[in-house]
This record gives C-alpha cells, sequence and structure tokens, in this order.
C-alpha cells in the first residue's frame, strides 16, 4: 500500500492479512508501485487489469515480462522507480511456480 516502506526493509512490518480461496489455474500477482508509476499522473491503471485479465497464458513469468513490458512503455523508457512485478501460479498439486 502506498505510503509504506518496501517489503523487507523492516524485520516486523504492520501488515494487513487478506485471505483468498485460490485455485488451481489461478495467479497471484504482486506489483511495487514503481510498475504504476508512468500513469499515476492521471490516476488509472485499467492497463494493469486489462492485460491481465486479457492474458490467456499459464506461464507466470511470461505474465511478469508482459507487465514490465507494458510500464516500461508506458513510462517511454524513462524509468523513475523500481520495478517489480512477482507472479506465481497455483498448481492441481497445491505446489506455487513463481
Amino acid at each position: 500500500a502506498a505510503g509504506t516502506l518496501p517489503a523487507g526493509v523492516v524485520p516486523s512490518p504492520d501488515t494487513a492479512v487478506l485471505k483468498a480461496d485460490i485455485r488451481p489455474g489461478d495467479m497471484v500477482i504482486m506489483l511495487s508501485d514503481g510498475l504504476l508509476e508512468p500513469v499515476r499522473n492521471d490516476g488509472t491503471y485499467t492497463w494493469v487489469e486489462e492485460a491481465i485479465r486479457s492474458y490467456d497464458g499459464g506461464d507466470p513469468h511470461a505474465l511478469s515480462r508482459l507487465l514490465l513490458s507494458l510500464a516500461k512503455e508506458k513510462c517511454g523508457g524513462k524509468v523513475q522507480d523500481d520495478m517489480t512485478v512477482l507472479c506465481a501460479a497455483v498448481l492441481e498439486n497445491k505446489q506455487i511456480v513463481a
């Protein structure tokens, strides 16, 4: 969330717990705020949601690369902040591939 330190900076961060029912075929996606920086001025991040919803592959690495590529394109190749994407796919045997 905005206004907090990056993950790993403090040993005991103030966190919020979110419970979700995830199933095989789902992906868990975490983005840093730097990925959203290129469009922060107009306040819309719809391109992220559209890219995720339209992605029809099951490869978390490919989705990560797609989101990073789109973000770099949105900022004209002039990255102002770190851009981090973590995508993890939920498999049939309840393992996660990231």
